[in-house]
């Protein structure tokens, strides 16, 4: 009980200070009847009340530097699209050479040039199959190979 009153006592004298802590300006603007002036009589009493003695100085805000523009030189030097074509030349392929690596991992060697290493230990593919090359979006790289497993490797040499 004696915490309910205590409370209660704290809650009576928060009221009452914030009550008596009004301005006075905004008394005589409480009193001024056309709505025009008594508004202007509130912006200056709080313009006078929120106008500090001496403002202290800024800084400027930092300038966040913008990436320039591609210069034309640059935007040519861009590699063109590939073509559909191209496109299923680097996502296919045949094995031309499996080469066997320490540890039960192998180098899968393609017909038009790049060689994949293997990254999970598994039965080596035969050589003339066919690869479809896969990429996933964490990075991963399968081979699919109709009748096995999909198979995980890494480039380890472009054409």
């Amino acid at each position: 009980m004696l915490t309910r009153s205590t409370s209660l006592a704290g809650l009576v004298f928060l009221l009452a200070s914030s009550a008596s802590a009004a301005p006075p300006a905004a008394n005589t603007c409480r009193a001024i009847a056309d709505p025009t002036e008594r508004l202007a009589c509130y912006d200056r009493a709080a313009s006078q009340e929120s106008v500090p003695a001496e403002a202290p100085a800024r800084a400027a805000p930092p300038v966040i530097p913008t990436t320039p523009p591609l210069l034309p030189a640059a935007r040519e030097a861009r590699a063109a699209e590939p073509t559909r074509q191209e496109m299923k030349a680097l996502t296919s392929g045949r094995i031309a050479a499996v080469r066997p690596l320490r540890h039960g991992y192998f180098r899968l060697e393609l017909e038009n040039g790049p060689a994949y290493e293997t990254t999970v230990v598994s039965a080596p593919p035969p050589v003339g199959a066919d690869v479809r090359i896969r990429g996933t979006l964490f990075g991963t790289t399968f081979f699919d190979i109709k009748g096995w497993s999909p198979i995980a490797v890494r480039l380890s040499r472009q054409q």
